[in-house]
């Protein structure tokens, strides 16, 4: 029950993360717009 939890709140602390990082992007996410279009197999051209 512990462990369920605690992955329950990682997912939404990684999601909120990456909702942060590609909602506005600014200088400092950058680098992870440059390392998730890439590692998706997309260019960001």
């Amino acid at each position: 029950m512990i462990v369920t939890v605690a992955a329950q709140i990682n997912l939404i602390m990684l999601f909120s993360e990456l909702f942060k990082e590609f909602y506005a992007p600014t200088h400092y996410s950058q680098s992870a717009i440059y390392l998730f279009s890439t590692w998706m197999g997309k260019g960001w051209d």
